[in-house]
């Protein structure tokens, strides 16, 4: 039995040639992201809504963004066809993406970095399809549910440009490594080590926030420390693929 196998749930999706694996950790990302987008998002940019629309609003809103999510793990599922590489057969999915280590290694370096690029870029593709369904200001509804697609599917995209794993920024820069040094085993050390650290920042960041006795300090707080929580999951259920040195 390996780590992961102790977050799985009985919920999966095939997903070109692959499978989507839920996890354990979706019980906390549901609950929290629906609380933030009913109860914080909602009714600051929509506060004329009834409570039944900005609840009834908040479940599309999450639906969405799960499908956003799922758009970013089929652009690396394109881009490894595109580059020759192997699909993995399992894929995890948690709230802030997959585990970039886990995916096959590509043939080349500038291959790699391609099929580690690939899913910022949908993510960002897919904000601007939201600006242009929010620029056209059709209805408050919509507005309000592209507005948050917007801000979602760009923070996903800078999130996973970060460079370390279990980030696609950290699988992006042990690419560049490989081409520049061709050292990949090393930087991919390095990476782990720096994703651990970016844990512990974010940890303490988080505890620092929620002691502030300020509005929505609790809250950012509290979504830092699930933020620390998730990479940290996926650090650890994910050791990632042996490189030869």
């Amino acid at each position: 039995m390996n780590r992961y196998s102790l977050l799985r749930l009985s919920l999966s999706l095939p997903l070109g040639g692959s499978v989507l694996a839920f996890n354990l950790t979706w019980l906390a990302g549901v609950a929290a992201g629906l609380w933030a987008i009913g109860a914080l998002y909602i009714p600051i940019v929509a506060a004329f809504l009834t409570p039944l629309e900005t609840w009834t609003l908040a479940l599309v809103t999450g639906f969405l963004t799960l499908v956003c999510l799922i758009g970013h793990v089929a652009g690396h599922q394109w881009a490894a066809r595109a580059v020759g590489s192997e699909l993995p057969p399992t894929i995890p999915l948690y709230p802030i993406g997959d585990a970039a280590q886990d995916w096959p290694v590509a043939p080349t370096a500038w291959r790699e970095a391609l099929a580690a690029l690939a899913g910022p870029l949908v993510s960002l593709g897919l904000a601007g399809l939201a600006y242009l369904l929010w620029n056209v200001q059709l209805h408050a509804y919509l507005n309000t549910v592209s507005l948050f697609l917007i801000l979602f599917n760009a923070g996903i995209a800078a999130l996973n440009l970060v460079p370390f794993l279990p980030l696609d920024g950290g699988r992006l820069m042990r690419a560049i490594m490989w081409g520049l040094l061709a050292r990949p085993a090393f930087w991919a050390r390095v990476e782990r080590r720096w994703g651990v650290i970016a844990v512990a920042a974010l940890s303490g960041w988080g505890v620092f926030l929620m002691s502030q006795q300020v509005r929505f300090s609790a809250a950012t707080g509290a979504g830092t420390l699930l933020l620390a929580g998730l990479i940290g999951v996926m650090l650890l259920a994910h050791p990632g693929r042996q490189w030869t040195p």
